[in-house]
């Protein structure tokens, strides 16, 4: 029993790759722009807080710096009790406005990952509605066995070799949809995005 005995053929029909290409390009494209949109939306936005004390590295500076002065205020004793109350009640309200800051990017964030999701599944229906039941690569039918000649779908065969994925992912039933067997536009789509999602997730 040879190597050869194992062999077993790519049952690949037709491979559009400028489909391809073009969708792997627009899912990339898209991803990153969604990137740095949503970080530009969760960082810019200015509360009244951060407007009237700057940003939260120059509020937590200034914090730091109270702070130091309270210490030292305190350290003069009873005599200085007046000054002391006035830095105490200053660190308090300068800790209130960095919350209030801080809530308001949570805010901010949680919003741009709304308004991102809902962009995401409109480019999603878009390319699913401008290549529906047209597949980037279609598969062949060919004959599995030599004594009793059964003819198998290679398109099933595909799917089996890509289990459990195949069976367990939802998003690539969708992708298969008014297909007659291949492999549909979002999945070259996704695979762009997938690809971009991760190169960003190292910086």
């Amino acid at each position: 029993m040879g190597i050869s005995d194992f062999s077993f053929p790519i049952p690949l029909q037709t491979i559009n790759p400028i489909d391809i290409l073009f969708l792997l390009v627009l899912g990339v494209t898209f991803e990153f722009i969604s990137h740095v949109a949503s970080k530009i939306y969760s960082h810019n936005g200015r509360s009244t807080s951060s407007l009237r004390g700057g940003s939260e590295q120059q509020l937590r500076q200034e914090l730091f710096r109270l702070k130091i002065v309270t210490a030292q205020s305190k350290e003069r004793g009873p005599g200085a009790f007046v000054e002391t109350s006035k830095l105490e009640r200053a660190v308090l309200s300068k800790s209130r406005e960095i919350k209030v800051l801080r809530e308001h990017k949570t805010t901010r964030a949680a919003k741009a990952v709304l308004i991102t999701t809902k962009a995401r599944r409109a480019v999603w229906c878009g390319v699913f509605l401008c290549y529906y039941s047209i597949p980037i690569i279609t598969t062949f039918e060919y004959t599995i066995g030599d004594d009793d000649g059964t003819s198998a779908s290679s398109w099933n065969h595909w799917k089996s070799m890509m289990f459990p994925m195949s069976f367990l992912s939802l998003g690539l039933r969708i992708s298969s949809i008014g297909l007659n067997g291949g492999v549909g536009a979002l999945l070259a789509f996704w695979s762009g995005g997938t690809l971009m999602e991760k190169v960003l997730a190292c910086f």
